[in-house]
């Protein structure tokens, strides 16, 4: 692939791969919707392309990410990782994302940035519990992270609630879009947190105290925590929460909740 930071004769680049296609001036002007003087004149140097227009060219000779980026580099415009990204892993579509997590023996789930569980697998569900996995598959409103935070039903079950939400908090904090306080959140967060403030009034207020003394996390493509959990009768598991990007542009996040041990293991897949 071409660096991008590499000298290119974009102007050059163009019209070669416009001849490889066996498009004429006139029918690469036409196809892409634009004068084909403006065209002439793109290939010449007289004028310069703006954004669109590189781009409707880019699209009428069916260029690949690797041949339009360093195209767009030279003309001064920002490549299109969106497509160099969807080109190789594919746009994500949830039922595909869904089949994936059911491959693992362990809890997956996959959340967008506002914390909302779009998908979790069988795992999850027998982790959960039968109380939790009636109140998850019923109110598509609770299946949010932070909305389940005060429930004393799922809180009750998190065995180090406290580092778990300084961790929350602070991924929360990292995030430099989500500079807000508990008072007065982003409009992402706002249903999530006015659920979170009907909850169990000690749960908010320890909440409330881990926000003011929780330090911001720098975001990673891999994020790691431990999160302990009690099953429904009782026993302990302890996993290591891995955090990892399932779609960089729809801001997807798979989260792998990994047991530590071969006992813990041995519990999950006891369930």
């Amino acid at each position: 692939m071409f660096e991008l930071d590499e000298a290119l004769d974009w102007r050059a680049a163009l019209r070669e791969h416009r001849k490889s296609r066996g498009f004429t001036q006139t029918r690469l002007a036409r196809e892409s919707s634009l004068s084909l003087s403006a065209l002439k004149q793109y290939e010449t140097g007289q004028r310069h392309p703006s954004a669109e227009a590189l781009d409707a060219i880019i699209a009428a000779l069916g260029l690949t990410a690797e041949q339009s980026n360093p195209i767009r580099a030279g003309a001064g415009y920002a490549p299109d990782m969106r497509r160099i990204f969807y080109d190789r892993l594919g746009p994500y579509e949830l039922h595909d994302l869904e089949e994936q997590a059911n491959r693992y023996s362990w809890p997956v789930f996959v959340a967008n940035i506002a914390s909302d569980i779009l998908v979790a697998n069988k795992a999850f569900f027998r982790v959960l519990g039968p109380e939790l996995e009636g109140l998850f598959r019923a109110d598509a409103s609770q299946r949010n992270l932070m909305a389940v935070a005060s429930d004393p039903r799922f809180a009750g079950r998190v065995r180090n609630w406290d580092d778990s939400m300084r961790f929350f908090i602070g991924l929360m904090k990292g995030e430099e879009r989500w500079q807000h306080n508990m008072e007065r959140p982003l409009p992402l967060m706002e249903g999530p947190v006015r659920r979170f403030l009907e909850g169990d009034p000690d749960l908010i207020r320890r909440m409330l105290s881990l926000y003011e003394s929780a330090p911001p996390l720098r975001h990673t493509a891999r994020i790691e925590s431990t999160f302990v959990w009690a099953v429904e009768d009782g026993r302990e598991v302890t996993f290591k929460s891995l955090i990892h990007v399932a779609d960089l542009y729809q801001e997807l996040s798979w989260h792998d909740w990994v047991p530590q041990t071969a006992a813990d293991l041995a519990i999950v897949e006891s369930l």
